[in-house]
């Protein structure tokens, strides 16, 4: 496993699960964790081949949201034909795998459909379930799962793994990155390598956010009151970007900066309460902007 960047923790759980193959694994970790990674990278050691060919692989099939909507009935069904068929040659071990993420996202009939797979599994095939919280899915799926749960990385194992990987990269970018991922694997990495994940884009716009002027941040209430995933990210976002500049401030004794980056923090503090309570999300993006 020493291609990817997990705990000691996590490391002992993928061992446990490569010496005896479950039917079914819930993995359970939060947006940004590199869930999927770590599905693709447990089937490619199931496989005996490298992380780059298992796009490839044939018989691996990944199911997720569409346009930011909840993964349908329809899904499932294409998912079952792909279930189906029938696998080369003789049974070998697990050589079919279905990963599918952001479960949460799925309706009761598409659970149950999932739940159906899982009580009669298809021969040699894996089905793994991405969410973050464990709660996520129907009680009766957790119960026909191994699980899996993902410890963040420390910083000492992050810092020393991005240096490997990237040793052109400067430590104090790294360990800015660090920061800025709150530990998350997936995201730390994403942040390092540019690649197009949304919450990488979201830091981007969160930093483009608090730089901006007051007409400018009130110009973004309408469009993000309508994307309620887009909201997410750039709310977790602002919260990493305010926690980063915290501890930064902090190491320089910077009070107008640790003042600051406070009231960040306070202002989405108050937001979450505002939403939990039910207040209009126009008015509560408008109170959160004029804050920031």
């Amino acid at each position: 496993m020493s291609d990817l960047l997990i705990s000691r923790q996590t490391d002992t759980q993928l061992k446990a699960i490569l010496e005896r193959a479950p039917q079914a694994l819930l993995i359970i970790g939060d947006v940004g964790s590199g869930r999927r990674r770590l599905a693709e990278g447990l089937a490619s050691r199931f496989l005996g081949i490298t992380h780059d060919k298992i796009s490839s692989y044939p018989y691996l099939r990944v199911v997720s949201k569409v346009d930011g909507k909840a993964i349908s009935i329809d899904q499932m069904r294409e998912l079952k034909s792909f279930l189906k068929l029938k696998l080369p040659g003789k049974s070998s071990g697990v050589r079919r795998y279905v990963i599918i993420e952001s479960a949460e996202s799925m309706g009761s009939d598409a659970q149950n459909s999932i739940l159906k797979f899982i009580e009669e599994p298809p021969e040699d095939t894996l089905l793994i379930l991405l969410v973050e919280r464990e709660s996520d899915v129907l009680p009766t799926i957790r119960s026909r799962c191994m699980l899996l749960r993902i410890v963040h990385p420390g910083k000492e194992v992050a810092t020393t793994f991005a240096q490997k990987l990237y040793p052109s990269v400067p430590l104090s970018e790294i360990t800015s990155a660090y920061a800025l991922s709150g530990g998350r694997s997936g995201l730390f990495l994403g942040i390092l390598s540019s690649k197009s994940h949304p919450l990488v884009e979201a830091i981007s716009q969160a930093k483009s956010l608090l730089g901006a002027s007051g007409f400018d941040k009130l110009l973004r209430v309408n469009e993000l009151s309508k994307q309620k995933e887009s909201l997410a990210n750039l709310q977790f976002a602002l919260n990493r970007v305010a926690q980063a500049g915290i501890e930064s401030a902090s190491a320089k004794s910077d009070q107008p900066q640790i003042k600051r980056w406070g009231r960040v923090l306070s202002a989405l503090e108050l937001f979450d309460v505002r939403l939990a309570a039910n207040v209009n999300t126009k008015l509560a993006l408008t109170e959160l902007m004029l804050a920031l």
